[in-house]
């Protein structure tokens, strides 16, 4: 990854927002900082140097809040990594997205927001880590539907990043060829690639992770029409109809369906019903 300057926030508030602490840690590993004060933090900001404010849910929490503070001017252009959502992505198979607070025990349960930025700090490499890891296609999707986002136009701009892919149209093609007989409606796929964008990142998160059987909580609550979304791209009733012979056949080893007396048939039916009728009532 490029070597750009972020700087690491959290800062710890009450339910009413009213300001508790804040803190700074630089990802060259200069002295970090832990203040109680706004001035202090005023002070720090405007001498620090960076390109990236980094931080755990920082675009719906710090980073809002340092605009009420006046820690940063309202109309000021700042790119944020959110390590909450990215996490989320690249680390799909975990449920669970909260900072590992290992320092926190019974006897002491407070927030420490030094000890988050070091998490934080940490997490990040990590998600850069796994980046690098992905296939050069995934990449590429993943670029060109983050760059739509502002939830994540942070960490592609970091990465330095850029993808072929040029269009909604050549980005759906480019999911297809990457998962190959997994897209059942190229139409559903466009129209989410243009609507959904956000969404369609999670599910191909979770197609392209074997170890995924389901999206995290915090992906359902954001998104409640996720699962009817991927659905209407990976899913056909006519598609399984048309396979479910050989679909028997991989499930339970054969691959034709018996047949049985129904019944007390009414007049207009079949003296006879087959395992195929069931199995296609229920789907």
């Amino acid at each position: 990854m490029p070597n750009k300057k972020v700087l690491f926030v959290d800062i710890e508030a009450t339910h009413n927002r009213d300001f508790k602490e804040i803190a700074f840690v630089m990802i060259d590993g200069k002295k970090p900082l832990k203040v109680s004060q706004l001035k202090s933090a005023v002070s720090f900001l405007k001498l620090a140097s960076f390109d990236y404010l980094c931080g755990h849910n920082i675009i719906e929490w710090d980073y809002p809040l340092m605009k009420e503070y006046g820690l940063i001017e309202a109309d000021k252009d700042i790119h944020l990594i959110d390590t909450l959502h990215l996490s989320r992505v690249f680390f799909s198979e975990k449920q669970v997205h909260a900072l590992p607070k290992e320092y926190k025990d019974d006897d002491n349960f407070q927030n420490d927001p030094l000890k988050d930025c070091e998490l934080t700090k940490i997490l990040l490499n990590n998600i850069e880590n796994r980046f690098k890891e992905l296939s050069d296609d995934i990449k590429d999707i993943y670029i060109y539907l983050m760059k739509k986002s502002s939830l994540f136009q942070g960490f592609v701009k970091y990465t330095g990043s850029d993808t072929g892919i040029d269009s909604d149209i050549t980005c759906a093609d480019a999911i297809q060829k990457a998962l190959p007989g997994k897209i059942v409606s190229k139409e559903a796929l466009r129209d989410a690639i243009k609507d959904n964008y956000e969404a369609l990142i999670y599910i191909i998160s979770q197609m392209t992770n074997s170890d995924i059987y389901a999206h995290p909580a915090g992906v359902l609550f954001r998104y409640p029409n996720i699962i009817e979304l991927q659905k209407s791209i990976t899913y056909s009733d006519e598609e399984i109809n048309r396979d479910l012979n050989k679909w028997a056949k991989d499930i339970f080893g054969f691959d034709s369906f018996r047949e049985f007396a129904r019944l007390d048939p009414k007049l207009t039916q079949s003296p006879t019903l087959s395992q195929r009728e069931i199995v296609e009532v229920s789907l």
